[in-house]
């Protein structure tokens, strides 16, 4: 009777393993279903931003169409904000040929001698009424020219940062991240038409290892090339080589590296329209010879990068020209970025949006 009643013990133990076993396979069987039809649903779009980080309009826009914070979120980022606005003061303070006005020498000696980790929840009154005074004083706002367009933002934005009523944007987030992290790799999502498109941002790429953003390229739908129009004439090595040039080297790999349709955004063409009448392009390229004429102007750069593709003419690249003001042609960019990676396209060999 003992032993019968083991036997029927250890028969119902392997029955449950056995039931256990086919249930873990069949759950995995599922989750592998499902991770194959998100991977179906998901389009990895690679941006590589040659310029300098911040100055796109575009990625602040497309950033916008992610899903917004909380207001718990937005609090996170507070003090982060706080003290790159003094870190940006306290550098411009420090770099600057010559001293602030004799007025000024106090509120001079209190900024900088305050850290820069901030743990307040808003800004000593003192302090803040200092930073105000400093921002307005000539030497300090000539200074501050020098600096990143990043770093600028906030200083062109201390009266509204350091107010009581406080509360950090949308925009002063995108910048304060570009401020902390100049370089490096970061991911965003859009949601849209039944499909996720994950954006693997690339920040300052000229700047940072190849070998740590190629790889990228490997599983990417479509690779997007963000260069700043207006760095043509911004010299940003020891060798002489400008903002724009390196950008061509740069798009010479990553054009014949990956096998993808390339977006060509050439940024800021508004800055580069306004620069060429008290900037010669032809100081920079010796072959261009339309003078201060915009559409020449832009349809040699063009030229230039398209001659970096040597690959297959089956191979579509996609070029549009954006203004840094303009938000509507943004979306419009965007919009027609997610329609190629949605659709497919390769028709045409070069798409020029003027």
């Amino acid at each position: 009777m003992k032993w019968s009643y083991f036997k029927r013990r250890e028969h119902v133990k392997e029955e449950l393993a056995l039931t256990d076993s086919a249930a873990i396979d069949a759950q995995l069987r599922d989750d592998a279903r499902q991770m194959s039809e998100l991977t179906k649903r998901t389009a990895l779009i690679s941006v590589i931003d040659s310029g300098e980080p911040g100055k796109s309009i575009i990625m602040r826009q497309w950033h916008a169409q992610t899903q917004g914070l909380s207001e718990s979120d937005r609090e996170k980022y507070r003090n982060t904000i706080y003290s790159s606005t003094m870190q940006v003061v306290q550098r411009i303070l420090k770099f600057m040929p010559l001293a602030v006005a004799p007025g000024n020498q106090d509120a001079y000696a209190l900024v900088m001698s305050h850290t820069t980790q901030f743990t307040e929840s808003r800004w000593p009154n003192h302090l803040r009424v200092a930073i105000i005074l400093l921002s307005q004083d000539k030497t300090v706002r000539e200074a501050s020219a020098y600096v990143r367009d990043t770093e600028r933002y906030f200083f062109t934005a201390i009266e509204r940062v350091t107010s009581s009523t406080y509360q950090p944007s949308d925009r002063d987030i995108f910048y304060v991240n570009r401020v902390t992290k100049p370089t490096g790799i970061s991911e965003f999502k859009i949601h849209g038409d039944n499909l996720c498109y994950q954006f693997v941002e690339v920040r300052e790429a000229r700047r940072s290892p190849r070998r740590k953003w190629l790889p990228f390229f490997d599983s990417a739908t479509a690779v997007v090339f963000l260069v700043c129009l207006s760095d043509y004439d911004v010299v940003i090595d020891d060798e002489g080589g400008t903002g724009l040039q390196q950008s061509l080297h740069l798009f010479d790999s990553v054009c014949n590296t990956s096998r993808q349709s390339i977006i060509l955004i050439l940024d800021d063409s508004d800055v580069f329209q306004d620069k060429l009448k008290r900037s010669p392009l032809s100081d920079i390229f010796a072959d261009f010879h339309g003078g201060e004429d915009y559409d020449e102007a832009c349809a040699f750069i063009l030229q230039k990068f398209v001659m970096h593709n040597k690959s297959p003419p089956s191979r579509t690249l996609y070029a549009y020209f954006s203004a840094s003001d303009d938000t509507k042609q943004s979306t419009f960019m965007l919009n027609a970025l997610l329609d190629v990676v949605r659709r497919g396209k390769n028709a045409l060999t070069v798409i020029c949006d003027l």
